[in-house]
């Protein structure tokens, strides 16, 4: 029971919840807690790409290998970002 107290929190998924408390700077990064630090689930996504537009499928196919992604992660935002951590949590989850 709360009495009295503001109790604020948001549900989403986590790297979106990350990029979101980043992209506000007025918020500040210490008041909130990713919880839980790895995913519940292992959701995966489909997308629609244009047809024939090989340039862009070769582009979102280099944003989803891995490897590479915690690589540019890690490389914009530093090994302690949450970004990278988050990043690091799911696959260890959720990829075999």
């Amino acid at each position: 029971m709360f009495s009295g107290a503001k109790l604020m929190l948001h549900a989403s998924d986590g790297l979106l919840l990350v990029g979101e408390v980043l992209r506000q700077p007025e918020v500040s990064k210490a008041d909130y807690a990713l919880v839980p630090s790895e995913p519940l689930t292992c959701e995966f996504y489909g997308m629609i790409l244009p047809e024939g537009d090989i340039a862009w499928l070769n582009t979102i196919n280099s944003l989803i290998l891995v490897q590479e992604s915690v690589e540019i992660l890690t490389q914009l935002y530093g090994n302690d970002s949450a970004y990278v951590q988050t990043t690091e949590a799911a696959i260890k989850k959720c990829m075999p």
